[in-house]
């Protein structure tokens, strides 16, 4: 019967095998196969059945080609999946042994087919069989498909793999299957494109049937499925009218957008198939004119339900017109396409004029701006309402009508609604004119034309025509560059905004142009001042745009530019204004790091806490090449621009010091006084010393028991001895003096004036602070309330007696439950703090003006140097723009922190940020700029995995030693060199902040650096390792940025594996690309007075971060990533593993565990039951088995190891175990027996390498026994056992037990209690190399009482 059971799962195992996808149908005495199956059946090197033993009822599965277990299909070639995997194999091998071809030659061809040997396949011969495995290998490599899909698929595949045939293996190659096989490598993401195309659109694959019913030639089918897609969308007055048409015309465009962007341009085709090339570029053209199209109406018409259906139908014939005159022409025409769009939106503007402008006001006839408050007339003409209040004569400007003195301007709401709607119409239109410049002139393409160029610098630096009225401007929001009027606002944020658009084709390839920019805005701009500011403008976005994004580039730039510098050559007239503006942004740069580096230097040496600094040899170079740069300059402005960023990067205190060491960088006749106590804010509160001098001779007791306590911290911050019976008075005083005779009082002196400020206040508004200060403990666990919604959260969960009040009423706010209120509360509260705030500025404003006229001469010309505008020097040169002083104005740089902060203050009470997108990217852009070398880092593993397979003792070899190797092209040496150094920075980010990166480290894992002479083993794939790790959080990093992006945009998704990755497949953002397309959106606006706002356009900056990074690119299966197996050594470990992966397991219950390790006394027995267990576990890992059948029972009868069984019963607990124990089982038995040797004075840890068998000393030794007498101590040693068994190589000898050890607790999905339990006991200065120490101290503290040991046989436990 047990023979029988056998020999039937063997049958049914190789059934399961040869009816796969009804494979036995094939050998019917109708089919023409059955010769072809039988012979494949036959050979033995072909065909190979493996055999793994199960129960016998157990279920065999038959392997189907289809995803759907319900759905059965019939295969119609022989073992087509046999053929397929070994073709595969073969193939894997050529390509990787002929360095990875990237396209299909006769060479590479001839080789593949070389390998093939005793391989039964069709070839040329028999077409029919040929299409037979084109089929079947089609529905393994696409499942899933509707069978229209497979037919055109087939049709296609088979024409395609052909055409290579003969265009590459000349005719002296047969067609077989290897043909495809290449084709199918080559193209394979042109064929899932299509299979994703299908899948959405079943309109296509009837024409495209249609298309291939004469079996054409040449059938390109991704791109001919495109341009069925794009037909359909052709924009029509019927695909576009009314608007709900409208709405769904472009969702149908964007469901095309990313299957346009996934074509890939680089497939052998493209070189091998001209008429392949003209499909692709009609394909691509015809997508421009429909997504410029898409663009305009995406624009119009975002967060709109509705428009004026009359506008609708105007401007759709607009829409049609543009794209029939764009499609008309042969191909992109940067010129004609520019005019052509700036026309159409004109057109549009004018519709929109006649739709909701019935009277004709297109602007304000006393303003000439665009009204935003209109007010109506009696006479029915409209103006803005505060020009009309202005007016002195009461007399309409139009028509000269007169009105009522009294009259008050006043418009309907249907006015006011048809001018916002006209105004929002117009920005509108804007909106999409910025992004369409950028998209198609200024993005990644070439550089614009001359003729671009200068088109767009008229819109801002034209002269008004003399048909315009003189005075007149026409009015241009100030945030926004518009095609629409002839001649705009020259405002310092236009200006800005175009010249930062044209810095992103390159400074250079831009230069000539900003040169005649520079000249055309001199004509128009009269004021000196707006000049001045226009020049800075210009230098500040320079600067900005040449910021390197890595510090070690900065580093090379500065050093280059200032060994180099010539400041007098600047100064002659005859130099060009952009030459000139260019250099000084590049000093700039290079002094402000300078002075980065000067304060690191200088104030890391001062604090002898602090880490010794880096690169300190390259760092002087810099700061000597500065010290030379001024000693030859004519001018002191580089000095001035140094000490302002030494005073704004690291506070006036610091800067004093560093001017201390460094005298050099005072300019002549500045000097630095030693003593610094005009600097003091002494003076500044003499007045409040005053009143509390008077407070004290009061002898109010309990009000001046606030400034008591305020006197007594001060004493022991100031370690001022204090005595018992000294006055208060005289303890101000003392006080003070100590702050005085401080070398930086000035924060001490800010503390102790807010504090006898809140001491002295009467005011009950100040009551809680004061709490806070001097009774802290009346006020713990409370807050401030800083909105009403703070209020509202304390009425429903603040937990305090019904009777208790936790804030006065002159502080409580009513509760604001609605938004509106709350809204309307926060208005009242800025118009009321504003004046405040700004009386305040004022006021510290004025202090700082009269420190910098007080004191020493030395002091307060270093004040005004560091603060003033113009530093008081006489005789300063004043030829050339270098030599001005609005040039060296500090300004913070744009960086990913300023973004961050802008950012976040756009969050929105309960529904969170606004920008999602920008927010993931921008919180870990560190990480996410490394993602573009993903494709690198897996073509390295996968050549990492090469070499450790195939070279004698590859585990030993190094980095350089990989990379030295003769094989690799120059070309792949630079990719690996670049994965490795990106393994090597993502490693470093993920260690120093392992808890945002989301990535569970092994702690301590090694090695800390990652460099050439580090050991190939680490960069191995292997799970966990470095390499593992960093691979899978970047695609983390990868997959959350599209997921989120596909969330806000609902784009459709796709999947690819990392076999699939290339470079156009993943991100490829950098610091210096966010922080460059930033600053196109950053708008500032600088008042009459002076005053500057600057902020960020975010929502254009989401949509083109989008647009330009994120849209289609696919999802990366992690499980796909290159991964090896080290199985050379069978571990405990691996055999442990696969033991859970086959069945549950549980842990032992606490009674269980302790009975075995105070019953279990012969080291003899539980050696056998050891061994016994190991064989049984060897076993599981491989055939699995019922977790609740009883571990005798499963040895007895399954392993026929009746003896085994028997010993059991030696042992307590054991015979009452299941399978799901057995892994529980051994680790406690395992820490038995080693307690039990070393009771025995026998060594169990006789094999574990010397790097861990380091010793604690005497006293850590007592230390660690007192704590472990308060812990779980079995748990302790069962614990500390296993990881000594299993795990110890994972760590490193060096680093703390503590963390080690909880980490592997962690990985074992030990309970978190037991974990905080268990590691608790554990001193943080105890090495991993002091583990067996530290587990035999544990043994000798348990108070288990073994007897004599003599009827054991240690000479078994001992090594």
């Amino acid at each position: 019967m047990h023979l029988e059971d056998i020999v039937a799962n063997i049958f049914a195992q190789i059934l399961a095998v040869v009816d796969a996808n009804n494979n036995l149908d094939l050998i019917s005495q109708s089919s023409p196969l059955a010769e072809l199956w039988l012979q494949m059946f036959q050979e033995e090197t072909f065909l190979k059945i493996k055999y793994t033993g199960k129960a016998a009822d157990a279920k065999i599965p038959v392997l189907s080609m289809t995803e759907d277990p319900n759905t059965s299909l019939f295969c119609q070639f022989p073992f087509s999946w046999v053929l397929k995997a070994y073709l595969d194999d073969v193939w894997e091998k050529v390509y990787h042994m002929k360095d990875q071809p990237e396209k299909p030659t006769e060479e590479v061809a001839k080789f593949y087919q070389t390998f093939i040997k005793n391989c039964l396949m069709p070839d040329g011969s028999k077409p029919d069989l040929l299409r037979y495995y084109a089929n079947d290998f089609l529905r393994m490599a696409f499942p899933g498909q509707d069978l229209a899909v497979y037919e055109i698929l087939s049709k296609v595949f088979l024409a395609s793999a052909e055409r290579l045939c003969s265009s590459v293996g000349r005719g002296e190659m047969g067609f077989s299957p290897i043909w495809l096989h290449m084709d199918y490598f080559y193209l394979r993401d042109d064929y899932q494109l299509f299979a994703d195309i299908a899948k959405s659109n079943d309109a296509v694959i009837s024409e495209l049937q249609a298309m291939y019913e004469k079996n054409p030639p040449e059938m390109f089918v991704t791109l001919d499925a495109l341009n069925v897609l794009l037909n359909k969308v052709q924009p029509s007055e019927n695909g576009l009218l009314p608007f709900d048409a409208c709405v769904a015309w472009l969702k149908s465009v964007k469901s095309i957008k990313p299957w346009v962007e996934w074509i890939s341009q680089d497939n052998y085709q493209l070189q091998f198939y001209q008429k392949k090339k003209q499909l692709l570029d009609a394909v691509l053209h015809r997508w421009t004119c429909t997504n410029i199209v898409y663009m305009l109406i995406d624009h119009l018409l975002h967060n709109e339900t509705e428009i004026e259906e009359k506008l609708l139908r105007l401007v759709v014939k607009q829409f049609i017109f543009l794209w029939n005159r764009l499609y008309a022409a042969p191909g992109f025409e940067p010129e004609r396409t520019f005019d052509l769009v700036t026309k159409v939106l004109k057109k549009c503007n004018e519709n929109a004029d006649v739709v909701y402008l019935v009277k004709g006001v297109k602007e304000c006839k006393s303003c000439l701006r665009e009204i935003t408050d209109p007010a109506e007339l009696p006479c029915s003409h409209i103006f803005c309402t505060r020009c009309i209040q202005e007016w002195a004569n009461k007399q309409c400007k139009i028509c000269k009508e007169e009105f009522p003195e009294d009259y008050t301007p006043m418009a309907s709401e249907a006015t006011r609604e048809a001018v916002a709607c006209h105004n929002k119409f117009r920005r509108k239109c804007n909106s999409f004119f910025v992004e369409f410049i950028t998209m198609y002139f200024l993005g990644d393409r070439e550089p614009p034309s001359a003729k671009i160029i200068q088109r767009l610098i008229q819109f801002v630096a034209c002269k008004p025509n003399p048909e315009h009225q003189a005075g007149k401007r026409v009015y241009k929001p100030k945030s926004e560059l518009s095609p629409f009027e002839e001649c705009m606002d020259t405002s310092c944020t236009i200006q800005s905004s175009l010249l930062k658009l044209l810095l992103r084709c390159g400074f250079n390839n831009v230069k000539v142009h900003l040169e005649e920019y520079l000249a055309q805005m001199e004509e128009k701009i009269s004021n000196q001042s707006n000049m001045d500011h226009f020049y800075f403008m210009v230098v500040h976005c320079l600067e900005d745009f040449m910021y390197p994004s890595a510090e070690e580039d900065v580093s090379q730039l500065a050093e280059n530019c200032l060994c180099t510098a010539d400041l007098s050559a600047f100064c002659k007239p005859e130099v060009s204004r952009i030459n000139t503006l260019q250099f000084i942004a590049q000093l700039r740069l290079s002094i402000s790091h300078v002075a980065t580096v000067l304060g690191k230097q200088r104030l890391s040496a001062a604090d002898p806490n602090a880490p010794a600094a880096e690169g300190n040899e390259k760092e002087q170079g810099l700061v000597n090449a500065m010290k030379k740069l001024v000693a030859k300059a004519p001018t002191p402005w580089p000095q001035v621009f140094l000490i302002r960023n030494l005073c704004d990067i690291y506070g006036l205190a610091s800067m004093w010091k560093i001017l201390q060491l460094e005298k050099w960088i005072l300019p002549q006749g500045v000097e630095i006084s030693q003593d610094r106590s005009t600097w003091s804010n002494t003076t500044l509160m003499f007045a409040l010393l005053d009143k509390a001098e008077s407070q004290l001779k009061s002898k109010d007791s309990t009000e001046n028991q606030s400034l008591a306590s305020v006197m007594g911290q001060m004493e022991n911050i100031l370690r001022s001895p204090s005595t018992p019976d000294e006055l208060l008075e005289d303890k101000l005083k003392k006080i003070m003096d100590a702050l005085s005779n401080r070398e930086d009082p000035g924060l001490l002196e800010v503390v102790c004036h807010t504090a006898l400020t809140l001491a002295l206040s009467p005011s009950r508004v100040t009551h809680l602070l004061k709490n806070i200060c001097f009774k802290p403990d009346v006020v713990k666990g409370s807050y401030l309330p800083t909105m009403p919604g703070d209020l509202l959260f304390d009425e429903k969960n603040w937990k305090i007696n019904p009777t208790d009040k936790m804030w006065n009423e002159s502080v409580a706010l009513s509760v604001l439950p609605e938004k509106k209120d709350r809204e309307e509360w926060e208005t009242s509260f800025k118009a009321l703090a504003q004046p405040f705030f700004q009386e305040l500025e004022q006021s510290l404003n004025s202090v700082k003006e009269q420190r910098m006229n007080e004191g020493p001469q030395g002091s307060s010309l270093l004040l005004k140097i560091a603060y003033g505008q113009t530093p008081p020097f006489q005789d300063l040169p004043r030829q050339g723009l270098i030599n001005q002083p609005c040039m060296w104005r500090f300004e913070q740089k744009t960086t990913i922190q300023t973004l961050m902060h802008f950012l976040q203050q756009e969050d929105r009470g309960g529904t969170g940020n606004p920008y999602p997108i920008l927010l993931e990217l921008l919180s870990k852009l560190e990480n996410i700029q490394h993602v573009r070398h993903l494709p690198d880092i897996f073509r390295l593993q996968n050549a990492l995995i090469h070499f450790f397979k195939n070279i004698h003792k590859g585990e030993n070899y190094t980095v350089r030693q990989f990379l030295d190797q003769p094989e690799l092209s120059e070309d792949q040496r630079l990719a690996f060199s670049r994965a490795i150094e990106t393994i090597r920075k993502v490693w470093s980010n993920i260690k120093m902040n392992s808890s945002s990166s989301g990535i569970t480290v092994l702690p301590n894992l090694s090695p800390n650096d990652i460099n050439t002479d580090t050991a190939i083993l680490h960069l191995l794939p292997t799970e966990p390792s470095i390499s593992h790790l960093v691979t899978s959080f970047l695609i983390q990093l990868q997959n959350s940025c599209v997921d989120t992006a596909a969330r806000v945009t609902r784009e459709r998704q796709r999947s690819i594996s990392a076999e699939e990755a290339k470079p156009s497949s993943v991100l490829a953002i950098t610091k210096s690309d966010l922080v460059t397309m930033a600053l196109t959106n950053l708008q500032y606006e600088i008042d009459e007075d002076g005053t500057k706002t600057t902020y960020f356009d975010f929502q254009m900056l989401q949509r083109q971060v989008v647009h330009r990074f994120i849209s289609g690119k696919p999802i990366i299966k992690a499980q796909t990533a290159p991964s090896i197996t080290l199985n050379n050594v069978r571990t405990l470990q691996a055999t442990k593993k696969k033991v859970r992966d086959q069945l549950p397991q549980e842990l032992l219950s606490i009674n269980q565990q302790k009975r075995i390790m105070e019953e279990a006394r012969s080291v003899n027995a539980l050696s056998k039951v050891l061994a016994t267990l190991k064989v049984a576990a060897e076993f599981l890992a491989v055939t699995g088995g019922d977790p609740e059948r009883p571990l005798p029972e499963y040895v007895r009868q399954e392993l026929r190891m009746d003896a085994g069984a028997k010993q059991f019963q030696d042992v307590p607990v054991v015979p009452n175990t299941r399978l799901k124990h057995i892994l529980s089982l051994w680790q406690v038995l395992a820490a038995r027996r080693s307690m039990l040797l070393v009771q025995m004075n026998q060594d169990p840890f006789c094999l574990v390498p010397k790097e861990f068998q380091g010793q604690l000393d005497a006293r850590e030794a007592k230390a660690l026994s007192s704590t472990l007498s308060n812990t779980n101590l079995d748990l302790f040693l069962i614990e500390l056992h296993e990881m000594i068994m299993v795990a110890l190589p994972r760590f490193e000898p060096e680093h703390e037990l503590k963390y080690a050890f909880e980490f592997f607790l962690e990985d074992n999905q030990v309970p978190a209690t037991s974990v905080a339990t268990l590691t608790d006991a554990l001193n943080p200065d105890i090495p991993v190399k002091n583990i067996l120490s530290v587990w035999r101290t544990a043994a000798k503290t348990s108070q288990i009482n073994v007897p004599a040991y003599g009827q054991g046989t240690p000479a078994q436990g001992s090594c």
